[in-house]
């Protein structure tokens, strides 16, 4: 009775139909919806043990275990193959994880490129932790897990459909473009929209940036504003692009253009509304999207942060870019058929830790993003960056320059950071001399370096001071013990290290000494609250600098606790120990471990408040002390700021193995422009003992080619005359033409590089009308390098000649072409000139042979390293922990369907029988 009723109330036959129509509209809809849910939101997921095992990977219960690899091991990998996804896109990755330690990662290798992909400790190998990563994605293709260092182990991954993109879309229509000019470079100002762009040749190679600030923890962008002004400023050669009139933001942001001919620098400030304060720690000058570059087949150049934990600079090629792949303070960008380049990078390093973002989407350039503002693990901080809370809160100047040659750009850039900042004034001579670390190290004792003091006086000497240099002798890390070690020794520490220093002014030489201002040694933080610190009243613990949030210290890093250079005791200890050293009579001083200074944190002054202002303190009080005492050499440290530091060694620490040659000039191929920033880049102590002698000349040739400074470390004290090692030191130090290479104190342009490339193996220079080539071959076999004079100098003069400066010997080389064969891992050194020189007497020992001293020497290990780019991937904030099966996506899609026919059918019923009931 209660359906006849309700069916009575019917009467209309209009109103019966929508009513039916509606039902199979809901009907329909409900069908579409579970089956579009099925294909969007469920994942795929893919159990680690079904993937296809590679290498030593292997099967451990429910996870597989073994991938990576360390040293020479081959790469464990697993890998997901003809992944069946809807179509070729970007999709969420959760992989689902063990590992017991912080240092392991994958490398994830898809169809369109390389990612890197950190993996936090979970608590250990038993326990599952997940993390996201955004990938793009080939349907049918592959997606594989390794690593060039050990792996976690991986349970499983799931693969996540999204519609979004970390790659924001920005068009613009209804433009007014005005053109201000450059000799060589354009801007193009667009006063409807509050972009720009730049222009070279008519062709446009960043198309609409625009600036943008994090104020207040809101986006505010130039392109967001409604109103638009350009003003020249013609007594700077400049333009202000001013923007009013934001939506959410009450003050103005105004954009400064500063024309250099073959290059613009750029910088903008934000200012609050009034006499309002406003605070940021992410500013950018220069950000575009959408093909923002538009240069073709192009590698991008990834300059590290530091010198720290063995990293090295990348050579990417386009199609193997990640989302986003970072280089910090500078990068080139650069075509390799042509060498057409952009160049962009930070010039002043006062205030921010600046970083170039870059993102590569299926082989493209899809964004380019340069702003101050920069924390992450490569700059080896745990606390975000400091913010900048004022009125006004202004960007770094950023440079921006279009080359023909990125080598060209890449010298542009440095010379433009010293027109700001110049270079500290230095001594004229390069630093020649010994260094304990390559071979002593902890073991280093008085005797012994009054030994090697000796020996470099009896030997070597004469050859390194024809010119009237001098010759510094070192004593590296823990010259704290070189009584502690020497049970011969009846001197107090004090009292050894001026004997010392007397021995070495005795022999015409400069002492040298070792510290750490930035960090300190203890063992946990009780012994930083009962040690109190050199020069003062506080202990260590007053002095460690605190995270950002106040929650405790930052810790240790490389073993050490970081030190507050904005701290008086840390200042004090810093002018109680220089002071200490000069009074000694030192000369030379290495300063290491000095990323420690430049950390995040909460410092004691609390005007600073950004890591680079911190450490600029710190600097500066080391060079006031110094200046004119004492050479000052960083070790561990961040390229920039600069001018307080006579050198930097280019690298991390290397000895004398090939591979450590090759870490040397991988920082050579990317940063040989830091010649035109520090006086003397040092490719660090040079060991040529335990190794083939081909590998020796490798080894040497990088340290003469660097920029440089020549230090050799190897242990002198057990090398007697006339036998196979003291000949070994004699021709690989004691080569006179090798010599005055080192003497030119000049950093060798790298000849080509191209992608994935650890580093080039040719490399030149020119001073006057001579050239200078090295060559190295890292290969197993013999090898023929080709160079194209033309390239390199103008013209050759007519009666040039060509010597290998290790054998002495004259080659011969056509017009415009030098062809030269290596033997397997060995190295070249040829000048072409005019000049008669005398030949070296000394013929090279067979490539092959191995020369040791009698005291066995182990090279301190260095992290592994890789031949192949690394780039690395922002993890995605999605959370999804669903867990579902292998094949929750299918049978979702057919209960979609049928409960979807089950509803259109009952739909259809009803309206028959409901127009039955009506008639």
């Amino acid at each position: 009775m209660k359906k006849i009723k309700a069916l009575k109330i019917i009467r209309n036959k209009t109103v019966f139909t929508l009513a039916a129509l509606l039902c199979l509209f809901f009907a329909l809809s409900f069908m579409y919806s579970l089956v579009y849910a099925s294909e969007n939101e469920q994942p795929i997921t893919l159990e680690a043990e079904n993937g296809k095992l590679s290498a030593g990977a292997s099967i451990n219960g429910g996870k597989v275990v073994n991938l990576g690899k360390s040293g020479t091991n081959t790469e464990g990998k697993v890998s997901f193959q003809n992944l069946d996804i809807p179509s070729d896109a970007e999709y969420i990755i959760k992989v689902y994880y063990m590992s017991g330690s912080d240092d392991r990662y994958f490398n994830i290798t898809t169809d369109y490129g390389k990612y890197k992909l950190d993996c936090p400790s979970t608590g250990s190998f038993d326990k599952v932790g997940s993390i996201d990563i955004k990938l793009d994605l080939k349907k049918g293709g592959s997606v594989t897990f390794g690593s060039e260092w050990y792996a976690p182990d991986l349970d499983k991954i799931e693969i996540y459909n999204t519609e979004q993109t970390y790659i924001p879309n920005k068009e613009y229509s209804n433009t007014n473009s005005i053109e201000i000019g450059g000799e060589k470079v354009f801007v193009t100002i667009d006063t409807n929209n509050g972009v720009y762009s730049i222009i070279r040749d008519d062709k446009v190679i960043i198309k609409n940036a625009h600036a943008e600030i994090v104020v207040d923890n809101i986006l505010v962008s130039s392109d967001d504003f409604a109103n638009h002004e350009l003003e020249e400023n013609k007594s700077e050669n400049s333009f202000i692009f001013t923007h009013t009139e934001h939506p959410t933001f009450n003050g103005i942001m105004t954009q400064t253009f500063y024309l250099k001919g073959d290059y613009v620098l750029t910088e903008v400030k934000v200012t609050g509304n009034g006499s309002d304060i406003i605070s940021s720690n992410n500013i950018s000058a220069l950000v575009s999207y959408n093909r923002s570059v538009n240069i073709e087949n192009g590698i991008f150049i990834k300059i590290p942060f530091d010198n720290d934990m063995w990293t090295e600079p990348s050579f990417i090629g386009v199609n193997d870019l990640g989302k986003p792949t970072r280089s910090y303070e500078a990068m080139a960008y650069y075509n390799v058929d042509t060498l057409e380049s952009l160049v962009v990078g930070s010039v002043t390093h006062d205030i921010w830790k600046s970083a170039i973002d870059i993102y590569g989407v299926r082989g493209e350039v899809a964004g380019l993003r340069v702003f101050g503002g920069v924390s992450d693990e490569n700059t080896r901080d745990n606390s975000p960056h400091g913010y900048i809370t004022a009125n006004t809160i202004s960007s770094p100047l950023i440079f921006i320059g279009v080359y023909d040659d990125f080598r060209d750009g890449l010298n542009a850039y440095a010379k433009a950071n010293t027109d700001i900042v110049p270079a500290k004034e230095s001594v004229k001579d390069v630093p020649f001399g010994y260094n304990s670390w390559g071979s002593l190290q902890s073991a280093v004792k008085y005797s012994d370096m009054i030994k090697i003091s000796d020996f470099v006086k009896e030997y070597l000497q004469d050859i390194w001071t024809e010119d009237g240099a001098p010759v510094y002798i070192n004593i590296d890390s823990f010259w704290d013990f070189i009584v502690a070690n020497d049970k011969d020794c009846s001197y107090s520490l004090d009292i050894a290290l001026r004997a010392f220093a007397n021995h070495c002014k005795k022999n015409g030489q400069k002492a040298g000494i070792y510290y750490t201002p930035f960090a300190c040694w203890h063992g946990d933080e009780n012994a930083l609250k009962n040690s109190r610190m050199e020069g003062s009243d506080y202990t260590y613990y007053d002095a460690a600098i605190k995270k950002s949030d106040g929650s405790g210290l930052y810790g240790k890093l490389d073993g050490g606790y970081a030190l507050d250079p904005t701290h008086p005791g840390t200042l004090a200890r810093i002018d109680y120990m220089m002071k200490y050293f000069i009074n000694l009579g030192f000369e030379y001083i290495k300063l290491d471990f000095m990323a420690h200074g430049a950390v995040e944190g909460k410092h004691y002054d609390q005007s600073i408040t950004t890591g680079i202002q911190a450490y600029n303190l710190g600097m500066k009080r080391i060079n006031d002390i110094c200046e004119g005492k004492m050479i000052v050499n960083l070790s561990i440290a961040p390229l920039f700021p600069y001018q307080y530091a006579d050198g930097r060694r280019i690298s991390c620490d290397a000895f004398s193995s090939l591979d450590n040659t090759m870490h040397v000039l991988s920082h050579l191929t990317a940063c040989f422009w830091e010649e035109n920033i520090y006086p003397y880049p040092d490719p660090d102590h040079l060991v040529v003992t335990g190794v083939s002698e081909g590998v020796a000349r490798c080894r040497v040739t990088a340290g003469a080619i660097c920029g440089t400074s020549f230090i050799i470390g190897d242990d002198l004290t057990k090398i007697k005359p006339d036998t196979s090692s003291f000949k070994r030191i004699m021709k690989m130090y004691g080569n006179k033409d090798v010599i005055s290479v080192a003497k030119l104190g000049r950093a060798f342009t790298p000849y080509e590089v191209s992608a994935g490339d650890r580093c080039a193996d040719i490399y030149w220079t020119t001073v006057g009308d001579t050239v200078y080539i090295a060559m190295f071959n890292f290969n197993n076999l013999k090898s023929q390098k080709t160079v194209d004079l033309s390239e390199i100098v103008k013209a050759i003069p007519e009666h040039a000649t060509a010597k290998e400066l290790w054998s002495g010997k004259e080659i011969t080389f056509s017009k415009n072409t030098l062809t030269y064969t290596l033997s397997a891992k060995d190295a070249a050194l040829i000048r072409i000139g005019t000049n008669d020189i005398e030949e070296n007497p000394e013929a090279p020992l067979p490539p092959e042979a191995t020369v040791t001293t009698s005291k066995t020497e182990e090279e301190t290990p260095s992290a592994p390293t890789t031949s192949a780019p690394i780039t690395e991937s922002l993890p995605s904030s999605t959370d999804n922990n669903t867990p579902t099966e292998s094949n929750t996506r299918k049978t979702g899609a057919v209960l979609s369907l049928v409960l979807g026919v089950c509803a259109i059918t009952a739909a259809v019923i009803s309206v028959i029988v409901i127009f039955r009931k009506k008639k």
